[in-house]
């Protein structure tokens, strides 16, 4: 495989020292000199010329003098035309030992004009002694040389183009003459995307490479790679295409192929466009908590469709207790949907998937999404009672779940379209009672129950309640009687309890029949309730079946509603006979 030069690599290497050094051109001229055909005239005493390149881009020329015309002489004069014999500069002068050098049998002079690169010039020297006569303009132009100055080709990293991202593609083409290399800075001011098409190039074995220098302390001697984030960061003109994706930063794109070759591609290079990833669940908000023991449809979704990431087609998700639980992927890669069950406590669920995307943190193909599920509390074990005028919502019976600070419950009763708060406990502590409420009217009131979790999170769920209170009729007792008067012996089996052991033995249990008759019957009432006992009918008389001793007073009241009771104003005490 053909690599980047090691002088390619060593010039990217010290480019940032290379701005720093003024006046320094990283040229190369096409031609190192060549012989000045002298055979029109005798008279011209440059034999031989060579070439270097200067810091603006112009040729520098030195002349190579014949020895035996020149040594002997201590004055020299030097001329330039171009074809139409239009002097280039006006005649150089110059004297032996100064600008004329004598070393080693060879003599030189270097022109202290510039010339422009690629151009045709006629030069003549002359050389005289203080008593010669000087030669004439007309006659030097006759006796000159003709030469063609090289063309000089900038340093591929001295010469090379910046490029900024910018929509769409662009076409670039360039040749090789000297070098063998052309260079492109890429200059990410945010992460990127890179798209490299149509790569042709009249040399088969061409290479274009995507290059990032490394920094280490070796400084000019250490070595540069070629970095591949995905494993093809460099294509051939029979490649198809190279996509590439890099962090903001300062990149090369390097085209290497023989000297005197053309090359092509189409890139696009722009900003690289990351998801706006959004999760959803059918069930209600995401950020919300759900139900216990409940199936949670999850939606994952890239938001921007102009995003450059996608879900792989066998993308997974992991929640603490699994890993690598199938998702549903849609065709294009923009969603994908799972089922997750919620846990049996109030808790917090990071559930993390992976999509497929440059990372900004270390260039790797996966970034990590993550959605936090709650769960909330179940609210179970409330207690509600209404009466004629007053609802009550006993909180002792709610139990907690999980780690974290005790739950909170606040009750509401809504009035109008507005909850107005009520009370708030915590789980497992004592209700309240609400007053001031109008008999025979429906009402609703809503339990929210908060739990702060261990990692700050609150975990919220509520509940809302319909109920009526009861009648404001209050029931009048007219008899209260006592009736099948019972006791009954009863075998109880031993049992234990921890460590003790509680023998077997017979206990007397009393019974009775009260039969309690009102006044009259009340409206819109199932029944009547005495100690807890609920008589059902519409009537006047109603009969309790009751274990225990039996009262001597009893005071009854009546319900509409097996579930809160709905219930009447308490009657008064009626002794019993």
């Amino acid at each position: 495989m053909k690599r980047v030069s090691k002088m390619l690599l060593l010039t990217l290497l010290s480019v940032i020292f290379i701005m720093t050094i003024p006046g320094k051109a990283f040229a190369k001229t096409s031609s190192t000199g060549e012989w000045v055909d002298t055979s029109t005239s005798g008279s011209n005493i440059i034999e031989r010329v060579t070439y270097s390149d200067s810091a603006d881009g112009t040729v520098t020329v030195n002349a190579q003098l014949s020895f035996l015309k020149s040594n002997s002489k201590s004055n020299f004069v030097f001329y330039a035309f171009n074809d139409a014999g239009d002097l280039i500069f006006e005649k150089e002068e110059a004297k032996k030992g100064g600008d004329v050098k004598s070393d080693g049998g060879s003599i030189t002079y270097t022109f202290k004009h510039t010339f422009n690169p690629g151009i045709k010039v006629k030069i003549f020297g002359y050389a005289m002694n203080d008593d010669d006569e000087a030669i004439s303009e007309e006659d030097a132009f006759k006796a000159a040389g003709e030469i063609t100055i090289p063309t000089v080709e900038v340093d591929p990293v001295e010469g090379r183009t910046q490029v900024n991202p910018a929509p769409g593609a662009v076409a670039y083409s360039g040749a090789h003459n000297l070098f063998g290399n052309t260079v492109y800075q890429l200059n990410a001011a945010e992460d990127a995307f890179i798209n490299i098409t149509g790569f042709t190039s009249t040399d088969s074995s061409a290479m274009l490479y995507i290059m990032e220098p490394v920094a280490t302390s070796s400084g000019l001697s250490s070595s540069y790679y070629i970095q591949n984030f995905y494993g093809n960061a460099r294509i051939r003109p029979s490649d198809a295409n190279l996509t590439y994706y890099v962090k903001k930063g300062t990149y090369f794109l390097v085209v290497e192929a023989s000297k005197g070759s053309t090359f092509s591609f189409n890139m696009e290079f722009r900003n690289y466009v990351h998801p706006n990833i959004v999760w959803s669940a059918q069930e209600g908000d995401i950020n919300e908590a759900f139900p216990q023991r409940k199936d949670i449809h999850v939606t994952v979704k890239i938001a921007n469709p102009d995003s450059d990431a996608y879900f792989p087609s066998d993308m997974t998700y992991s929640a603490p207790g699994t890993s690598g639980e199938a998702m549903t992927v849609a065709a294009d890669g923009k969603s994908a949907s799972f089922t997750f069950r919620t846990k049996d406590q109030a808790s917090v669920t990071t559930i993390s998937i992976g999509a497929r995307e440059l990372n900004p943190e270390n260039g790797s193909w996966s970034v990590a999404y993550n959605c936090d599920i709650m769960t909330g509390v179940d609210i179970s074990g409330i207690v509600y009672t209404t009466g004629h005028n007053y609802l009550t919502v006993e909180t002792s019976g709610i139990p907690d779940y999980g780690q974290g600070k005790k739950s909170t419950v606040t009750v509401s009763l809504k009035n109008g379209n507005n909850w107005v708060k009520k009370f708030t406990a915590t789980a497992g502590s004592k209700g309240k009672k609400i007053g001031g409420l109008k008999p025979n009217k429906k009402y609703e009131f809503k339990v929210e129950m908060a739990k702060e979790l261990p990692n700050g999170k609150i975990a919220k769920t509520e509940k809302v309640y319909s109920v009526k209170t009861g009648s404001k009729q209050k029931p009048v007792i007219t008899s209260a009687k006592i009736s099948n008067r019972k006791s009954s012996k009863v075998w109880i089996k031993g049992y234990w309890s921890g460590r003790v052991w509680h023998p077997g033995h017979y206990t007397t249990i009393k019974s009775y029949t009260l039969t309690v008759t009102l006044k009259s019957s009340l409206k819109g009432c199932k029944g009547i309730v005495y100690a807890g006992t609920k008589a059902k009918g519409k009537g006047r008389v109603f009969k309790f079946n009751c274990r225990g001793n039996a009262p001597s007073k009893v005071s009854v009241r009546g319900y509409s509603n097996d579930t809160y009771g709905g219930y009447t104003p308490l009657s008064a005490s009626k002794g019993t006979r």
